[in-house]
């Protein structure tokens, strides 16, 4: 048999334990799907092995292997010019390499090590992965203290997603005394640089009062800004304020709009309410088989029971504020 009919045999494989290639750390199972070879990318019957990896062939596990080699190879030159040309941009890679395992083992530990490297050279990146370390509880202690610490550091220069985090940190009181007031300022500062998630909890501090009086033109503004970024919940809350008029014209061809984007981004809350315009026909001509699918479709995950918990808290403490 020429080598291309081996080929062509072992693509095509009859689950002989014979002819199945030798790799290291165990054999295969018995399972087998079509998969795209990770190394050259071709189509073949995959059967479970190399711990998740798909690999076609000896010689692509060889090169596959010799990849590896190389890049742990990169990392380790990566940690020694780190180790002695104290870079901290070096530094923040191979923190990231350690946190998400590329080219080395994964190790939060390790990963923190390298993080607060660089952090304490003042580096922005740097100083938020650590401080999300210590909010998750990854590598180190979780310490929403010390979480808010290195928060700050990055927002004070002026990272979006720092004063994102440190603005929900004031709101929920998470290693800081809880202040409104404070919580509006960063979501400002982050929305202002067009970061859609500030610009929602920005629009959700109007439309509650957190902070500043309740208006309904500020929550339009800024949940217009992070809806047409394509933010689910924006659209929602949205399509609410169209439906019910609030800070913007009443209009349900509108509210139709967003509520349908949102929905079609698998958003609970907006598939229910898009439910109900289609089965009373506001915004879009009355049909009952679309209503009942998209209120299907936000039950199936759960939505009557969201409202049943909403319900059961308010009853239990009436004055509890739901901060989302």
């Amino acid at each position: 048999m020429n080598g291309d009919e081996e080929e062509e045999g072992y693509i095509e494989h009859k689950f002989s334990n014979e002819d199945l290639p030798l790799y290291p750390e165990g054999g295969f199972r018995l399972t087998a799907w079509r998969s795209n070879c990770e190394v050259c990318g071709r189509e073949f019957i995959h059967h479970e092995s190399l711990e998740g990896h798909k690999i076609c062939s000896k010689e692509c596990y060889e090169l596959w292997l010799k990849q590896r080699r190389d890049a742990r190879r990169m990392r380790e030159q990566e940690r020694l010019e780190a180790d002695t040309q104290n870079d901290p941009n070096l530094q923040l890679e191979l923190g990231k390499s350690c946190y998400f395992g590329e080219g080395v083992r994964k190790s939060y530990v390790q990963a923190v090590v390298w993080y607060r490297k660089a952090a304490e050279q003042n580096l922005a990146e740097a100083q938020f992965y650590l401080a999300l370390c210590y909010t998750e509880g990854h590598g180190v202690a979780q310490n929403y203290v010390e979480a808010a610490k290195w928060f700050r550091k990055a927002a004070e220069q002026n990272l979006k997603e720092a004063q994102h985090n440190l603005a929900l940190f004031y709101k929920k009181g998470h290693g800081v005394a809880q202040d409104y007031a404070q919580a509006v300022k960063w979501f400002r500062k982050a929305a202002e640089q067009n970061y859609d998630a500030a610009q929602l909890n920005l629009g959700i501090c109007y439309l509650r009062g957190y902070g500043l009086v309740k208006d309904y033109v500020e929550v339009v503004k800024w949940c217009r800004k992070a809806a047409e970024q394509n933010h689910p919940i924006a659209q929602r809350i949205l399509g609410s304020c169209y439906a019910k008029g609030h800070g913007v014209a009443q209009d349900d061809v509108e509210a139709v709009k967003w509520f349908r984007k949102a929905a079609e981004q698998n958003n609970r809350t907006a598939q229910y309410l898009l439910g109900v315009c289609y089965a009373e026909g506001r915004g879009v001509t009355q049909d009952f088989v679309e209503g009942y699918k998209w209120m299907l479709l936000a039950v199936g995950q759960g939505y009557e029971d969201e409202r049943k918990a909403d319900r059961k808290s308010t009853r239990l403490n009436s004055s509890h504020a739901n901060i989302s």
